[in-house]
């Protein structure tokens, strides 16, 4: 796995590393991956491998993944539930916010499916994933997580 720092700011974002054939970015406090044309086991292995291996608090960044340029139509159900069962390894991240944001009516049916598994594994909790065709409303919507988890810890401290 290829790991390659590099902190140039990049429009409003900082590339935070170029994993094989995706890159990762800092965007608003939250992780941005950019998803490559081709999925597949390997690559979502190779993510989840450089994330769980930034350290507990890093790995509970929230996360959009951008899929709008992967191919869909290759992709079956067995794929999905090996992505699901990959990301059982870190249940830690079961509520950290994740938005997913994709391309075509295909993407949207295939990722709405890992939505639903992960759930029901407890690998993920389903409230705290965006499936969604807009880029700005993952980032909204991340947002708004964020914002909502500062005033919660804010009431539980008394402050």
């Amino acid at each position: 796995m290829a790991y390659h720092p590099n902190h140039t700011a990049c429009a409003r974002s900082t590339l935070v590393a170029t994993l094989e054939t995706f890159e990762v970015r800092q965007l608003h406090g939250m992780f941005y991956i950019r998803q490559p044309r081709a999925l597949g086991l390997e690559t979502h292995q190779t993510f989840l491998d450089w994330l769980y291996g930034l350290g507990p608090e890093a790995s509970l960044t929230p996360v959009i993944h951008d899929m709008r340029a992967c191919d869909f139509d290759q992709i079956g159900t067995e794929t999905v539930k090996a992505w699901v069962h990959q990301g059982s390894r870190n249940r830690s991240r079961r509520t950290t916010p994740r938005a997913i944001v994709v391309g075509s009516e295909s993407a949207f049916g295939t990722m709405r499916m890992f939505q639903i598994l992960s759930d029901a594994r407890s690998v993920t909790d389903e409230t705290k994933m965006l499936l969604t065709y807009s880029l700005a409303e993952a980032v909204r919507w991340l947002r708004h997580h964020r914002q909502s988890a500062r005033l919660r810890r804010a009431a539980a401290s008394g402050g």
